[in-house]
């Protein structure tokens, strides 16, 4: 649906189904049969044939996931819709959706093993710089780690942050996005004013001996340097009228909620560069990895300012329970969450769920010592090798 103005035909008896025709140039919506009622969805070809004979305009409606719609379905068709009734207008309900390939901590797994001949700025230029800095991330199948065959049990932690505050003002034009949290950003500052790893770089507070005793309501669910620092105060993780109210996550291709599955695979890498003493051209190996099925987050969150506000989404995970089945201590767990998204989301105030999907890129550790992982298969030119 390109243009916008379409949606007021849905004013047009608003009662009839919507793949009934609309307004004066007898519009029709071609509506996916996942989006009718069960009662029409097993028809869903005979009502479009039949109600859309003589239609002299057709509106294709793209088949995305469907959002949490349990706030506005909680109103009968039939029922009249006020601000002054306090039940409509729930303050701040949002509802965010982040699907698991959007992360901004992985990149599909074809770029891990980019062809560097393609597109390669000149030699000795500040873009060829540009062009290898770019490009990492961990693949996507290394987001969460391997299951076990019966079951490893998780948390799953969500936490919102005022975004005008962790922002950096700085110019990024130009610049690549992968990996910006761990590799940074190529001759700019760091983009966030929260350290790495934010909140579980230091020792939780006083009192905050599990992981449910240290959140507060913006959040769901061995350096010395960093021992000598004092535990973030309350105040200091706490978001103002900000309150996290649930989290689920779905698999994309169904399955029981809050459940992960993982996997192995086959997949194919050109192994030209990393093999001596053989001729020239490619040569191919397969190899078995780790990994997941798609999923996506659902976080429901109100804002109760009184605007629209911008917060940083941060999503973590670690293990439950320790080798014993012992529920850990938060001191030992906060060391073994990985972080799996962080993106930038605006929770509007308003009575009814908004939903969201994100396009932000990922990011890569870069640990002293080591070298990432796509930067050792890389397929350099033949000008650089002699």
């Amino acid at each position: 649906m390109t243009d916008k103005r379409n949606l007021l035909l849905l004013y047009d008896r608003p009662q009839e189904p919507v793949f009934v025709e609309k307004g004066e140039q007898k519009t029709v919506f071609d509506v996916p049969d996942n989006f009718l009622p069960d009662r029409y969805r097993a028809i869903g070809n005979e009502l479009q044939n039949r109600f859309g004979e003589a239609a002299e305009n057709r509106i294709p409606v793209k088949n995305i996931s469907l959002p949490d719609l349990r706030i506005p379905m909680s109103l009968g068709r039939h029922e009249q819709f006020s601000l002054f009734i306090p039940a409509h207008r729930r303050p701040g309900a949002n509802t965010i959706r982040r699907r698991s390939t959007e992360s901004n901590v992985t990149i599909p797994f074809e770029r891990t093993f980019r062809d560097l001949d393609a597109n390669r700025p000149s030699v000795g230029t500040s873009a060829e710089a540009q062009f290898n800095f770019c490009g990492c991330g961990w693949p996507q199948h290394m987001l969460i780690p391997k299951g076990l065959p019966e079951g490893l049990r998780c948390e799953l932690f969500v936490m919102l942050t005022n975004y005008e505050e962790d922002r950096i003002e700085q110019d990024l034009v130009g610049t690549c996005n992968d990996a910006f949290s761990f590799c940074g950003v190529r001759d700019r500052l760091y983009p966030d004013r929260r350290p790495m790893g934010f909140p579980f770089d230091r020792l939780p507070r006083q009192g905050s001996d599990r992981l449910n005793t240290f959140l507060t309501p913006n959040m769901f669910v061995v350096d010395e340097h960093k021992i000598r620092l004092p535990p973030y105060t309350v105040a200091e993780l706490t978001y103002p009228n900000i309150n996290i109210t649930n989290v689920t996550v779905q698999m994309d291709n169904g399955g029981d909620a809050q459940t992960l599955r993982t996997r192995f695979m086959e997949s194919d890498v050109n192994l030209t560069r990393g093999l001596d003493f053989v001729p020239r051209g490619d040569v191919f190996a397969r190899f078995t990895h780790l990994n997941h099925e798609p999923f996506t987050y659902i976080i429901n969150v109100n804002n109760g300012n009184n605007a629209q506000v911008l917060c940083t989404a941060r999503i973590f995970m670690a293990p439950k329970f320790d080798e014993r089945g012992t529920e850990m201590m938060f001191r030992d767990q906060r060391h073994l969450m990985i972080e799996l998204d962080r993106f930038v989301i605006a929770c509007k105030y308003s009575n009814s769920g908004t939903h969201y999907k994100g396009n932000t890129k990922s990011f890569l550790s870069s640990f002293p010592g080591k070298v990432p992982f796509i930067r050792t298969l890389y397929v350099y030119p033949e000008s650089l090798l002699h």
